[in-house]
């Protein structure tokens, strides 16, 4: 058997096993997302996010997949912006901040996603790091603590899971 072809195969399926693992995670934050908008007024009625916002919020993640934070940025402000109850637009604009190194913001917008969803692993996960960043270091093992415990009943991605637990024992 040609040995090319045997390692395309396995590359083809390495790829294939990624793509779709990345797809069960944001269709897993959705979810988590759309569910957590139902009872995050504390009021028990649910919260619909605007057509326009999710339209800001599809584009958004199109130019993140690209690598284009700063145009994913303005996406996710934008759905905001529409929409100030859109949790997953203030999770993914944190997560903005935080690539392109603008921890302050990206704390911000961690902090009004938790102020959304505070049970929210994500939100705590995206706060933790931009204060770990920010050099707050105990808020940030107050916030990856909170994002652990929140692991136990949501699902959480396993290299969230290995960056918390990496950290939370750095910061022992």
């Amino acid at each position: 058997m040609d040995i090319r072809r045997v390692v395309k195969g396995v590359f083809v399926t390495l790829i294939a096993v990624l793509v779709f693992s990345s797809l069960l995670y944001v269709v897993a934050a959705y979810s988590q997302q759309v569910g957590q908008m139902a009872q995050s007024s504390g009021k028990g009625t649910a919260q619909k996010i605007s057509i326009e916002s999710l339209k800001y919020l599809d584009e958004g993640k199109a130019y993140l997949q690209n690598g284009d934070y700063n145009a994913a940025l303005r996406m996710f402000e934008k759905a905001f912006e529409v929409d100030p109850n859109n949790l997953s637009a203030y999770l993914s604009a944190a997560d903005c901040c935080i690539h392109i190194g603008a921890f302050k913001k990206a704390k911000d917008y961690a902090e009004k996603s938790v102020e959304l969803s505070s049970d929210s692993s994500y939100a705590r996960f995206s706060l933790a790091v931009a204060q770990d960043n920010l050099e707050e270091y105990e808020s940030a093992k107050n916030n990856y603590e909170k994002a652990l415990s929140g692991c136990s009943t949501q699902k959480c991605s396993d290299d969230m899971l290995k960056v918390v637990e990496k950290r939370l024992k750095e910061l022992k």
